[in-house]
């Protein structure tokens, strides 16, 4: 599986760009929601593509274990509570129950917006003791397949019968990221069985007449998600897993090929691009940070402006280079908290990146 910084890169870009223009409130926001069957099953798949492991004995568990915890859910809470004290003041200041607020600002504020890290590290505390139990008993792929689709079966009932569905506000809804756990858990699980069977899959996504297929494919049952699923709504978490799959096997095929242009400029964005992929993250958790402070500042209005007078594609270009803008100022950020000594604090990872632009075997 090739280049995954750079598509990890491209799929951080879109989900600045579609949370400015919700920040902004703007008229063409609901424009990015044609890619939402792209954007976080996109995550997901890799990251259970490299949570996967057939080597995982107990002492890599227990290690994987406590770096997970160090790189994603430390960061997170942090970020988090920081963000609750020095931007969401004035909320605070209007709540005299502490315990209400406590409950209101996981439910609305975090599910809104920190959960993704969050899931991650749940999913992975869920995958990791079978991926170990695959290893101990030394199983075969389809029983490694079979285990691992009967764990999401499994798990998508547990949380159907202790979280009910008024947005994971249930008896585990505290613990648990519900919804969104139960919308992307799936992906998780296909990442991994991709790496079980790597080079079957590999030679599927790189075939031309594939991966041409999965691009218009995508672009057809996207459309009738949106156009057309109010004549058969019944059909729609059906549609969209489908649609899911088709733009995973889509990217992997557009970048493949993108990454091996001869040309000194792809190249370029290429590198930029795996550069923003290694510190997805990073720019995660800091990005909100500068969307809650650009967007109430003059380019809301400018947003908003360029909508109204060149249209709705302009303002979706101005979106992306707000992305481009923000995602700058976030690896900014990065790099003043190492020169100043507390980057280590705040992201004690110790986890190693993918290379760049090299192919995964």
């Amino acid at each position: 599986m090739a280049h995954l910084d750079v598509i990890r890169g491209v799929t951080m870009l879109l989900v600045v760009a579609y949370h400015w223009g919700g920040w902004t409130e703007s008229s063409v926001h609901n424009y990015w929601d044609y890619l939402i069957f792209l954007r976080m099953p996109m995550f997901f798949f890799i990251s259970g593509f490299l949570v996967y492991s057939v080597n995982l004995d107990k002492t890599m568990l227990i290690k994987r274990s406590k770096n997970r915890l160090l790189a994603q859910l430390w960061p997170t809470i942090l970020l988090f509570l920081l963000w609750i004290v020095t931007l969401c003041h004035e909320e605070i200041a209007t709540y005299r129950d502490y315990y209400r607020l406590l409950q209101d600002s996981v439910n609305d504020v975090y599910k809104q917006g920190f959960w993704f890290t969050y899931v991650l590290v749940e999913m992975f505390f869920v995958v990791a003791p079978m991926l170990y139990l695959f290893n101990r008993f030394r199983l075969s792929n389809k029983w490694r397949v079979v285990a691992l689709l009967g764990i999401w079966l499994l798990a998508i009932w547990f949380l159907n019968l202790c979280i009910p569905s008024d947005n994971g506000r249930g008896m585990l809804g505290y613990v648990l990221s519900g919804i969104k756990f139960k919308e992307y858990f799936l992906y998780f699980i296909l990442g991994c069985i991709a790496k079980i069977y790597l080079p079957a899959f590999t030679s599927f996504y790189e075939k031309h007449r594939y991966g041409i297929t999965a691009v218009v494919f995508y672009c057809i049952v996207d459309v009738i998600l949106f156009k057309f699923i109010q004549y058969a709504p019944y059909l729609r978490d059906t549609l969209e897993v489908l649609c899911s799959c088709l733009g995973i096997t889509a990217m992997l095929y557009l970048f493949h090929w993108l990454v091996q242009v001869k040309s000194a400029f792809v190249q370029r964005i290429c590198s930029y691009l795996a550069i923003v992929g290694t510190s997805t993250l990073q720019i995660y958790l800091i990005h909100y940070f500068f969307l809650k402070l650009l967007s109430g500042s003059v380019l809301r209005n400018i947003t908003l402006q360029i909508g109204e007078r060149f249209g709705s594609i302009t303002e979706m270009l101005f979106h992306g280079i707000m992305a481009i803008v923000v995602v700058g100022l976030c690896l900014l950020t990065v790099k003043l908290m190492k020169s100043i000594g507390i980057y280590r604090f705040v992201f004690p990872s110790k986890t190693k990146k993918v290379g760049t632009l090299k192919k995964m075997s």
